[in-house]
């Protein structure tokens, strides 16, 4: 959606990440696979400098793959929560949380929910709502701007 607000390498580095998501058989992409896609576009900046650090291609997809495993490969069919929401519901119980309040920036510049952001919020609050935990508010921001997920409905909103 906003690809050319990027440059050429920067829009390949991204296609990059997406295919190493689909080659791992994961359903999202998240930093792992632009970490993997700034790897792999071998003429980009962030490229030398892992590789002055000795960070290659392929020690960091090994990582990827003990750290967070593998699906189907090219099939990508929904795995589940993604590593950051599973995050989240394990600090939830982890501090014996009763209600929780997420929040990101875009920084395309514009506070609107894109379809990950829903995918996510449904996600989060299904697997919240199975122990117990009340997903508060999925809040946006993005410059001056912000949204609030549960004013504009995308969260049901019940009463503790």
């Amino acid at each position: 959606m906003y690809e050319n607000r990027f440059t050429p390498r920067a829009q390949n580095a991204l296609r990059l990440a997406q295919a190493s998501a689909e080659e791992l058989g994961h359903s999202y992409v998240g930093s792992e696979h632009l970490l993997l896609g700034l790897l792999r576009e071998e003429a980009g900046a962030a490229h030398r400098c892992l590789a002055e650090q000795s960070v290659t291609a392929e020690r960091a997809r090994a990582a990827v793959v003990q750290i967070v495993g593998t699906g189907l490969a090219g099939l990508a069919p929904p795995q589940g929560l993604t590593p950051r929401a599973r995050r989240v519901v394990e600090i939830a119980l982890r501090c014996n949380a009763v209600g929780v309040v997420l929040a990101h920036n875009h920084p395309s510049g514009l506070a609107l929910p894109s379809r990950e952001d829903y995918v996510a919020t449904s996600q989060v609050a299904e697997a919240l709502s199975a122990i117990g935990v009340r997903l508060v508010d999925h809040i946006i921001v993005a410059d001056q701007d912000f949204v609030s997920m549960a004013e504009n409905g995308a969260i049901a909103q019940r009463c503790f």
